[in-house]
């Protein structure tokens, strides 16, 4: 080592040592040393008859200790309803008054309604304690440790836990340190004749909160739960709430390392204005909403290394849906089991356009619900796609496509996709724009898809190729293989049209196996190997 090298190294050495001594040492404190109590319990077997106080579990533990305790049974109570009356569905709130054995129980209310097979959580209402100990951090900021336990937290006009504050470190140790939100909020109306019911989950955690800006908050290492019952677009339409997100002006949080398990609300959600946030090291284990919902206006994001993963049986509504966000990263992420679409740069108005969205290295599967995308981009400018793999997708694996918005500099590159749109057939990698139907003749789009490179992309057994129709600007499609292992007497390789407007490169590609390629005549065609 030279003397300089020496010199610049110690010189660093001391600037970290100065700096590290700037850094205020923030304290940790435990939940517990607030009175949390992390004791509670919840099956998903109960069963009560109506007009009796006598609950039943076969998967319960009961014990003498657990007499006294607050108990909540969804699905054993009634509630009124405008128009409607008395609906059964609603929660029982009790508490236990005898233990006849580990799985028998008498409650000191009785049941409004048969239930069998519901919730039942009981236990200490955790919820004021973390409270308490968040709040003794608002002034230094701090951890809040929480031991191995369950937490029990309640709807209390909000999510059952709030930060609001700066500085604040929400930290357990694994599955081990659970937080689960033990309250429903029933709902119940009429749709085509037939009374419809909804036990809606309440949030877990929210960081921020409207007209308070905080920054530096960080949650890992739990795992989130809610009490929701089975989510049902079709009928109640989407709700938004996630077990953990932000609101608000926030910036700067991660949350990460994170188990969230939910049949109803969104796994993660982000309604808030931020700059800098990461989300990693997540599983959502979902018939629920979406996945991530990350629609608030942000900047400088990073979501990596997450697994979002659907029931077959019953796929989640999405997969993680992006709005409004400028320079944010997707990458390897795990997606399967999920309804619609599996990652979506999406947008409800024009101002809600992302620019600088790489989306890399994920691994998109097992998406076979009806009309289910790989990948789509549907409002964002400056996008790169690449290195993602894309398997048994019911719909197209990579969408480009828009009415009212922009999509336009977009790279798709070097990814791999397998038998998709096999179910609604439709082509792998699809680009199109899709006018307004009432736009009257002669007027301007509205939107526009332009400027698109498709390059280096593997394509196999799938009901199509590559598609590129109605798009404006220069666009390039090279270098890209379309193959079926047995001939196909219907996919069409490569569809290629264009529009006046718009130059399309089209070379150095391959398909085999194909029925036929549907290249315009305008397009500059060279050196592909078409068979």
């Amino acid at each position: 080592m030279t003397l300089q090298a020496a010199s610049v190294i110690a010189g660093l050495v001391l600037a970290a040592n100065a700096l590290a001594a700037d850094v205020p040492q923030r304290p940790t404190i435990n939940v517990k040393d607030f009175g949390a109590k992390g004791d509670c319990h919840h099956v998903v077997d109960g069963a009560m008859r109506k007009g009796a106080a006598t609950l039943t579990s076969a998967s319960a533990h009961f014990t003498k200790a657990d007499i006294g305790q607050s108990i909540y049974v969804v699905g054993a109570a009634v509630q009124k309803f405008p128009d409607l009356g008395e609906v059964s569905g609603a929660a029982l709130s009790s508490h236990i008054a005898a233990v006849t054995d580990a799985h028998t129980v008498t409650l000191a209310d009785s049941a409004q309604c048969d239930a069998a097979d519901v919730s039942v959580t009981w236990g200490t209402d955790d919820s004021s304690a973390i409270r308490s100990a968040i709040d003794s951090l608002k002034d230094t900021g701090g951890t809040v440790f929480f031991p191995a336990g369950m937490y029990r937290v309640v709807y209390q006009g909000g999510p059952g836990i709030q930060v609001a504050a700066s500085n604040i470190h929400l930290q357990g140790i694994g599955n081990e340190s659970a937080i689960f939100n033990s309250t429903v909020i029933f709902h119940a109306k009429m749709k085509d004749g037939v009374l419809r019911t909804e036990q809606a989950g309440v949030p877990v955690i929210y960081v921020g909160q409207p007209k308070v800006a905080i920054e530096n908050v960080e949650v890992d290492h739990l795992w989130l739960g809610d009490n929701g019952g089975e989510y049902d677009y079709a009928t109640w339409g989407p709700h938004g709430p996630a077990d953990i997100g932000s609101a608000g002006k926030i910036d700067h949080f991660s949350f990460h390392d994170l188990t969230i398990a939910t049949h109803f609300l969104c796994g993660v959600g982000t309604d808030s204005e931020t700059t800098g946030f990461s989300i990693h090291h997540v599983t959502v284990i979902s018939t629920g909403e979406h996945g991530f919902y990350l629609a608030g206006t942000g900047a400088d994001g990073d979501v990596h290394d997450n697994r979002i993963l659907g029931d077959p049986r019953k796929p989640m509504r999405m997969g993680i849906a992006i709005k409004k966000k400028d320079r944010l990263r997707v990458t390897h992420n795990e997606v399967a089991n999920v309804e619609f679409q599996g990652i979506s740069v999406v947008g409800d108005d024009p101002s809600y356009t992302s620019h600088d969205i790489l989306i890399a290295d994920n691994w998109l599967h097992d998406l076979p619900a009806w009309h289910t995308d790989g990948i789509t981009i549907f409002n964002a400018e400056n996008v790169v796609i690449r290195h993602n793999r894309i398997a048994d997708t019911s719909w197209i694996g990579v969408d480009l496509r828009t009415t009212l918005y922009p999509v336009s500099h977009v790279l798709v590159r070097d990814n791999i996709i397998t038998r998709a749109s096999n179910r609604d057939p439709a082509f792998a990698i699809a680009v199109h724009y899709d006018p307004p139907r009432n736009l009257a003749a002669g007027a301007a789009y509205p939107g526009v898809v332009s400027d698109i490179t498709i390059e280096g992309n593997s394509v196999t057994d799938c009901a199509h190729g590559i598609s590129m129709k109605n798009v404006s600007g220069h666009n390039l499609v090279r270098d890209n293989r379309v193959e079926n292992h047995a001939p196909s007497p219907s996919a069409v390789g490569y569809q290629l049209d264009e529009l006046p407007d718009a130059t399309t490169e089209f070379r150095n590609n391959v398909g085999a196996n194909c029925a036929r390629y549907d290249i315009a005549a305008k397009i500059a065609n060279t050196d592909n190997q078409l068979h």
